[in-house]
């Protein structure tokens, strides 16, 4: 034995082992554990033999402990993936129900779309029936206003050709009044031939495509036109009517002068319509700031 050797300890005496003997504990050829033995006196060949079968035993003892923890090591995984698998079923089948709750919304969703699908194929089938029949409307309208225009026609020409001869006196025996008459007459009915016209081409209006007359006309021609109808009203109404040419102004402007004409005239005949006393006074004159006249005249 080394001098280093471990003692031998009791709790009477301590002595150095005079033997050792080491023995591995195996199990089908694998080493399970090493047992230590030391002793004061020797070992005999029967301890030896014992110890060696021991050892056997021993080896097997701990290759079932060994199974057993790995057995319960195995197990306790098998608890925890089943505890997870259980936690992943419940996650699944929550997924699920909310799978179902979109499902059910989206049909619901989709009922409501057809419904609104359905409305809006209604709607459309009201405002085609709808359109149809306004162009019928519209088309007996316009053959209306054709048919009653060019019945107007037929008594209008009549006044403008009698209105034309009286303006033109030729037997002399119409003092000059009546023949201002006649002539307003004339320019009324020639005036009123006009805006048949215009009834006549609803078409341009209604599709936008009403042209614009535009020519050179003087003011002197203009006004006079504009205010012949209303002299004879104003006599007979006991007003006084003023027409003012500011000497500023050019001798023509460029426009529509029909248009202009009927624009000036509806502002004439409110004028005369809403006074009761006094006169009216068109005064024609140029701008000369920015933006029309903060007071009419």
């Amino acid at each position: 034995m080394p001098d280093n050797v471990v003692p031998i300890v009791s709790g009477l005496f301590e002595i150095l082992p005079n033997n050792l003997i080491v023995l591995p504990v195996l199990f089908e050829g694998q080493v399970k554990a090493v047992i230590e033995l030391a002793s004061v006196g020797s070992f005999t060949d029967l301890q030896v033999s014992f110890l060696e079968q021991l050892t056997a035993s021993i080896g097997i003892v701990l290759n079932s402990i060994e199974a057993t923890m790995q057995t319960e090591g195995l197990l306790t995984q098998s608890q925890q993936l089943a505890t997870e698998l259980q936690s992943q079923q419940r996650e699944l089948q929550q997924t699920n129900e909310q799978l179902e709750q979109k499902a059910q919304q989206l049909a619901e969703r989709n009922v409501e779309v057809e419904a609104k699908n359905q409305e809006i194929e209604q709607a459309r089938r009201a405002l085609e029936e709808k359109a149809s029949e306004l162009a019928l409307t519209s088309k007996y309208k316009s053959e209306f206003l054709a048919n009653m225009s060019h019945e107007l026609r037929t008594p209008l020409n009549s006044i403008l050709i009698l209105g034309q001869q009286l303006g033109d006196n030729p037997d002399g025996n119409l003092s000059s009044k009546q023949v201002e008459f006649a002539r307003t007459i004339h320019s009324a009915g020639t005036d009123l031939l006009n805006l048949i016209s215009d009834i006549l081409d609803l078409s341009k209006i209604e599709s936008g495509t009403v042209t614009v007359d535009v020519e050179d006309i003087f003011f002197t021609n203009l006004v006079d036109m504009v205010a012949r109808p209303f002299r004879h009203e104003a006599d007979s109404r006991r007003l006084s009517f003023e027409v003012q040419l500011d000497p500023q102004l050019d001798r023509s402007i460029t426009t529509d002068s029909k248009r202009l004409q009927q624009v000036l005239k509806n502002l004439l005949s409110n004028a005369f319509k809403f006074t009761d006393q006094g006169g009216v006074k068109l005064s024609v004159s140029q701008v000369t700031g920015v933006g029309a006249p903060t007071t009419p005249s």
